[in-house]
């Protein structure tokens, strides 16, 4: 039997559009390399196709696209934690995309892994079917 199609939870629909913007800075970026000097356009582009991708998992919310997404995480914790700190060192001021991204990424991770459990603990509520 074919499962049933899940109605969006608004959340996800929030943070998919807040990928579709990144997505968009990193068209932009790869286009005019004065908007984020420090990484090259391949970067950028591989981070539009990474953006779009995360769009469709948080829509369709597999069980498999987790991990991959938890991955990402530590890798945007990782990147993002480090250029916060530089930015400060370096140059006194503040990061205020990257502090968006080491909150996002985290919270976006916990909804989703929140919406499996619920689903799961939904599926193994329901009555077994009958025989016939």
């Amino acid at each position: 039997m074919a499962e049933a199609k899940r109605p969006q939870r608004w959340e996800f629909v929030a943070l998919s559009a807040a990928f579709v913007f990144t997505a968009c800075f990193h068209v932009a970026a790869a286009i005019r390399p004065s908007i984020d000097p420090e990484a090259p356009a391949w970067r950028h582009l591989l981070f539009v196709g990474i953006n779009l991708a995360c769009v469709a998992g948080l829509l369709l919310r597999p069980l498999m696209f987790i991990p991959p997404f938890a991955l990402l995480t530590a890798q945007q914790l990782w990147t993002h934690g480090c250029h916060i700190g530089r930015m400060y060192r370096n140059e006194h001021a503040i990061d205020y995309p990257s502090i968006a991204v080491v909150i996002v990424m985290p919270t976006c991770l916990a909804l989703l892994v929140h919406d499996a459990y619920r689903r799961h603990a939904r599926r193994s509520d329901a009555p077994a079917p009958q025989a016939t």
